[in-house]
């Protein structure tokens, strides 16, 4: 099982990546407006791209705080409602709830609309008559990092999208396995439960360190942009 969400790993380093190559840009690009436009545009896809990341890791993380409320709610009541508990987790964070989550919340359409705007190939094109998002793309195009960050949503945000139900998966599985378990020991599923619990929180918090790297790169990319 993935110990983390590899796209929001890769797309701090992309953010790195691209705040080591910002002094370049005058290389790149001409010096005047079509390098101004380049940094402007760079500086609002950052806070676009990390923003959506950043309500995604919101959301699974409210889910996952929820999720962990009800059972502490439950958990000294019948045996039904703690097996009924345990379908309702392993539903919730099955790869098709978690892209409704995840589309009603308006990330999806946030990452794709930033693949489709970088959705030509990149390549080291001449700058003559480029407009404002050619410019960006041109500099953006120096990062094989943001390169891969970018086309990756380019495709769909499935890539996202997949990475996160991966790496949530070990939730799902162990709380499909407790359903399985013999009715009438209610302590081995609160046993069963708290163990869920714990992996719930494991997993949130891995969500927002990852999040809080994401942003402390941003913030540094931002810097050396402006």
């Amino acid at each position: 099982m993935p110990d983390h969400v590899d796209y929001l790993a890769r797309a701090k380093d992309a953010l790195s990546e691209v705040g080591d190559i910002a002094d370049r840009i005058d290389k790149v690009l001409e010096k005047g407006e079509k390098q101004a436009d380049a940094r402007k545009g760079a500086i609002r896809t950052i806070n676009e791209m990390v923003d959506a990341l950043q309500l995604a890791v919101d959301l699974i993380s409210k889910e996952l705080s929820s999720a962990t409320i009800e059972f502490n709610s439950l958990k000294w009541q019948k045996e039904e409602a703690l097996r009924g508990w345990f379908d309702r987790v392993a539903s919730r964070f099955s790869d098709k709830p978690l892209r409704l989550l995840l589309h009603e919340g308006k990330v999806c359409g946030e990452l794709h609309a930033l693949g489709d705007r970088f959705g030509q190939p990149f390549s080291a094109v001449s700058t003559g008559g480029l407009g404002f998002w050619d410019n960006v793309r041109t500099f953006f195009s120096r990062s094989n990092a943001m390169t891969d960050a970018l086309s990756s949503l380019a495709e769909g945000e499935n890539h996202f999208l997949g990475e996160a139900s991966g790496f949530l998966n070990a939730i799902v599985l162990k709380a499909e396995a407790a359903t399985g378990l013999p009715w009438g020991n209610t302590d081995l599923l609160i046993q069963h439960g708290e163990e869920l619990v714990t992996l719930m929180r494991e997993k949130r918090q891995v969500l927002q360190d990852q999040v809080k790297a994401l942003q402390d790169a941003a913030t540094t990319c931002r810097g050396k942009l402006h």
